[in-house]
């Protein structure tokens, strides 16, 4: 592993190495393009030269020409032309040729240096004809044999004639482009040795530059970096567990700020290690005390039982021996009963009663049509905050028949909650066959519905359980707090106050234990406040959870009391509900749970569909999410709601779990297909079959493996109007 030093020096070193490279690349840039200008300069130069030369002779051999065909010296005309090519190696060829028809009376080449004058043979030519057509002295740039040649030719008039009278011919040269290449091929070379020069001296000059920068850099950072080393030294002296340990650092900047911290953190973290071993013994003085209170208290313990238990056995006997049938229990199961209320509910024993839940014997519906449950906890609040409540309900024996009941309920703490003790006289005569009509209407509801329910209520009460464990926790916590409460240290404090009540002022001044008295108090005082503190927060955080399992249960009450019809539904507060019949698992799990209701659309749908496969959905991407705190990957669980263009409702739940892989997407749906060890394959093809019936549908998309999944629920939504029946799902 690089040290910072190196790190520092290495970093640096290459930095001044790019800004080199990129200034030698901008200076052969400009260099490059600086030559390409002044190459174009020479050549314009050059060839601007040439042109001026050649229009030049060509006027003014235009010009002598016209004296001489004039004066029919024809063999003049041909010295002339043919003195000027032999005599200018510049030029490839030139010639007079006559207008009329054509005919070259000279025309003389390097490769015929004698030219060929007063032909019969006509001289028509692309070069010809091209000289023919310009009124003036004109030149222009053609190929001849694979060179460029730049070819100049005037109109030659006869002496005294404006431009208005016709031609005698024309006269033409060729100049060759072979010596501008050679100039122009030598200003290159030139310029790209000078530019060669000026790059080598710069890479020169930076590869020295490159050099200082790296040895100014390593020593940089040597004094940069040597603060650093003393204070990991220090740090490491420290860690061995030599405490106070002080380092000296003189940088005048942020470090040497950092060493006055570091000495003053090693200063106070010695000092705070004298404090700790101070306290430590007080602690262990103060649970010598502790002790001793306990074995007190658990003495007290001990007579309070004894107490207990002869009053008990007064109230077993009243309770055991009375005429009228006792009861004892909450809203949810059986606590005691005596044998009046097993001769009530004709129960051949006591154990078989009070293993069944009580509403085993409460039909699902009272007579005046009120249900049971409701009735139940209507009366276990009244009783808990109004006092003794007299009833007339319907029950059920143990046999099954019905029968009406009086009841006179009262409320009493039993432990950490409040339970019901209840007087039971038989009044069925009365009320027979009214009771035996609601518990058939009743048992037909309880058949019909509980095939809809099963998944939800097995579900809701795995989430009981797991709250119900919580709660436990919480009660053996506050059981072990109340066990501990130092009462034994208050109580002997107290005997000792009261033995010396005769002489309390004395005592406080100048006997030893009364001297200590105060500080005692104090601390026990301290004591018991710290007991008190967790008491409150345990009381605070078990309501809390009994409370979510209230909402829970009522949540799946809610369900549990409707049917698998049509009915009018808040999609909004159906996925509320779903995520409520979920809350256990989704709060042990950890998950954040996002709400992106874009919509909230309202109307009649199979509710009970609806909400066993969003719950099935919730349930499926918490086990895809399991393992996400091997990954530590945090948990996120997201939820909306929308409507398609074409009015459908879209529910959309995402996890960003396991994911799917792309092969088994086509299948994801299909019956016994399944990816988990302990699946049978029915869940996702049941939702899908679900949606289907209610004319929507069910699919899921994956961007593979370990990214998560979305499913996406769409279906339709009917007006309450346009419903006049309602039809079994």
């Amino acid at each position: 592993m690089k040290s910072i030093r190196q790190k520092l020096t290495l970093r640096n070193t290459l930095n001044l190495a790019v800004l080199f490279s990129v200034v030698f690349v901008l200076l052969f840039v400009v260099t490059d393009r600086r030559n390409r200008i002044r190459l174009q300069q020479t050549r314009d130069r050059i060839e601007s030269g040439l042109v001026e030369k050649g229009r030049l002779l060509v006027s003014n051999s235009a010009f002598l020409l016209g004296v001489y065909i004039e004066d029919n010296s024809i063999t003049t005309v041909g010295d002339m032309v043919r003195n000027t090519v032999n005599g200018n190696q510049e030029v490839l060829y030139g010639g007079y040729v006559r207008f009329e028809d054509y005919q070259p009376w000279v025309w003389v080449t390097p490769g015929d240096p004698d030219g060929v004058i007063e032909s019969e043979l006509g001289m028509r030519s692309h070069t010809t004809e091209w000289a023919f057509s310009q009124k003036r002295t004109s030149h222009r740039l053609t190929e001849l044999g694979g060179q460029r040649v730049y070819e100049f030719s005037a109109p030659v008039r006869l002496p005294y004639s404006d431009e208005s009278d016709p031609i005698a011919g024309s006269i033409i040269f060729g100049f060759t482009s072979a010596l501008l290449d050679q100039e122009l091929a030598a200003a290159e070379d030139a310029y790209k040795s000078e530019s060669n020069r000026l790059l080598g001296a710069f890479a020169m000059l930076g590869a020295l530059a490159l050099l200082l920068g790296y040895l100014v850099m390593r020593r940089l950072a040597e004094k940069i970096t040597e603060p650093i080393e003393r204070l990991t030294s220090a740090a490491n002296t420290i860690a061995g567990g030599e405490y106070g340990t002080q380092v000296k650092v003189e940088s005048e900047d942020e470090i040497q700020d950092l060493a006055t911290a570091f000495n003053t953190m090693s200063h106070d973290m010695s000092i705070t290690l004298q404090d700790l071993k101070t306290k430590n013994t007080q602690l262990q003085r103060a649970r010598n005390e502790l002790s001793d209170l306990n074995r007190l208290l658990e003495e007290k313990v001990v007579e309070r039982t004894r107490q207990l238990s002869a009053s008990e056995n007064k109230f077993r006997t009243l309770f055991n021996e009375s005429a009228d049938a006792f009861v004892v229990g909450d809203i949810d199961r059986i606590i005691d009963c005596n044998p009046a209320m097993l001769s009530l509910v004709r129960c051949p024993d006591k154990n078989t009663f009070m293993a069944s839940p009580v509403k085993e014997y409460f039909p699902k519906v009272q007579a005046d049509g009120q249900k049971s449950w409701v009735m139940l906890q209507d009366a276990y609040n009244r009783a808990v905050t109004e006092g003794s409540q007299l009833y007339e309900w319907e029950m059920k024996r143990h046999d099954g028949t019905a029968f009406m009941a009086e009841a006179v309920v009262t409320s009493f703490p039993l432990g950490d909650r409040m339970v019901l003790h209840g007087v039971l006289r038989d009044i069925s005569e009365r009320k027979r066959t009214e009771v035996a009509l609601a518990l058939a209407q009743e048992r037909l509801i309880k058949t019909a519905h509980s095939s809809g329910m099963a998944e939800i209520a097995t579900g809701v009460l795995h989430n009981i359980g797991n709250i119900i464990n919580s709660v436990n926790i919480s009660v053996q916590r506050l059981e072990g707090t109340l066990g501990g409460l130092r009462f034994n240290a208050l109580i002997k404090a107290n005997e000792l106050l009261q033995s010396h009540k005769d002489d309390f002022a004395s005592f406080l001044t100048e006997d030893e234990k009364g001297r200590k008295w105060p500080d005692f108090m104090d601390r026990l005082t301290g004591f018991l406040k710290e007991d008190f503190i967790i008491v409150r927060e345990e009381t605070s955080d078990l309501m809390a959870k009994v409370d979510l399992m209230r909402d829970v249960i009522f949540t799946q009450q809610n369900y549990a009391k409707s049917e698998m019809y049509v009915e009018i539904t808040s999609v909004r507060e159906l996925v509320d509900d779903a995520i409520k019949l979920q809350i256990g698992a989704l709060q042990r799990q950890d998950i954040e749970i996002s709400r992106m209701y874009q919509a909230e659309p309202r109307g009649n749908a199979a509710r009970i569909k609806l909400i066993h496969v969003l719950t099935n959905l919730i349930k499926n991407a918490l086990e895809a999410m399991s393992g996400n705190d091997h990954l530590r990957k945090p948990k996120q669980l997201s939820i909306g709601i929308d409507r398609t263009a074409t009015g459908l409702v879209e529910i959309v739940v995402a996890d960003n779990g396991c994911g799917i892989e792309r092969a088994n997407i086509d299948r994801i749906f299909h019956h016994g297909y399944t990816t988990k060890p302990d699946g049978h394959g029915f869940g996702l093809h049941t939702c899908a079959n679900f949606m289907n019936e209610m004319g929507g549908e069910l699919y899921v998309t994956s961007d593979g493996e370990g990214c998560g999944a979305t499913f996406i629920m769409r279906f339709p939504l009917q007006d309450p109007q346009e419903v006049t029946s309602v039809s079994r799902g």
